[in-house]
C-alpha cells in the first residue's frame, strides 16, 4: 500500500514473497504432502500505479483531498437545505447522512441522496456516483461497474452515497501507494491460481473466473454444500 508496482521497493517485496511461499510449500510437502493438499492463491485487489508515475505517462490521475471534498459538499448542502452539518461521515468511497436532521425539515432521504449525488459527479476526480436508494431498489445501470458496486455495498454497513473516482485518481492526498475499492481492471484482476495433484489439471485456463468462483468450487471438491447465497 505505500509503493506502487513501478518501484523497487515493490520489485523487491515480490522476490521475498516468492522466497516465502517456496520455503512454506516446502514445509507443507515435508509434513502433509502437496499431492495432499489444495493450495489457492489469490489477492483481495489489484496494484494500480501511483498517480505520479500515471501522470509521467500522461494519464489523467491525481489525487483526491477529501477533507477538501467533504467540506465542499457540506457547504452545497447548507446552501440548498440550509441544515448544517448533514454529512455524518465520511469513509471512502461512502458518505454517511444525518437522515434524522433532513426528515425533521421535510427534506426526504432521496431528495439529500440525489443533491448531494449531483453536485460529486461534477466534482473533479469523480467518475460516478451511487445512492442507497438506487441499491435498494435495484436502480443502477445495468453494465458492469455498476454491479461491482452493487455487490461491494451492503445495507447494514455502507453508507448512503458511493463515489467511484477516475481511473488512474485516488483518494487521499500524502504520497502513498495502492489503494482498492475501484471497480477498474488494475483493481479487480488479481492471480487465481489452484494447485492440487488429484483435483486440479496443470495448465494455464483462458474461461472467465472471479475471486467468488472460489468458495463453490472449493466446496465442490470437498464434496460439501455450497456457503448460501455463493454464485
Amino acid at each position: 500500500h505505500t509503493w506502487g508496482p513501478e518501484s523497487k521497493m515493490s520489485h523487491d517485496h515480490l522476490q521475498r514473497l516468492d522466497r516465502l511461499l517456496a520455503k512454506f510449500l516446502s514445509d507443507v510437502d515435508k509434513k502433509i504432502g502437496l499431492d495432499n493438499t489444495l493450495v489457492v492463491l489469490t489477492a483481495d485487489h489489484g496494484f494500480a500505479n501511483v498517480p505520479e508515475f500515471s501522470q509521467s505517462i500522461k494519464r489523467d490521475a491525481n489525487r483526491l483531498d477529501a477533507n477538501k471534498m467533504s467540506a465542499a459538499l457540506n457547504q452545497h448542502l447548507v446552501e440548498k437545505f440550509g441544515i448544517e452539518k448533514l454529512i455524518r461521515k465520511w469513509s471512502a468511497p461512502y458518505y454517511f447522512f444525518d437522515y434524522s436532521k433532513a426528515e425533521a425539515k421535510g427534506i426526504s432521504r432521496t431528495e439529500l441522496e440525489n443533491t448531494a449525488a449531483r453536485f460529486l459527479l461534477n466534482y473533479q476526480g469523480i467518475a460516478s456516483t451511487f445512492t442507497r436508494t438506487q441499491f435498494e431498489n435495484g436502480q443502477v445501470p445495468n453494465d458492469r461497474i455498476s454491479r461491482l458496486m452493487q455487490r461491494a455495498w451492503h445495507k447494514q454497513l455502507s453508507g448512503d452515497v458511493m463515489v467511484v473516482v477516475k481511473p488512474y485518481w485516488y483518494f487521499g492526498s500524502t504520497n502513498s501507494g495502492t489503494s482498492h475499492g475501484t471497480p477498474y481492471t488494475y483493481d479487480t484482476n488479481v492471480p487465481l491460481m489452484i494447485m492440487g495433484k488429484p483435483w486440479i489439471k496443470a495448465g494455464a485456463y483462458s474461461q472467465y473466473a472471479e475471486v467468488m468462483d472460489i468458495a463453490p468450487t472449493l466446496s465442490h471438491l470437498l464434496r460439501i454444500r455450497l456457503p448460501s447465497g455463493s454464485e
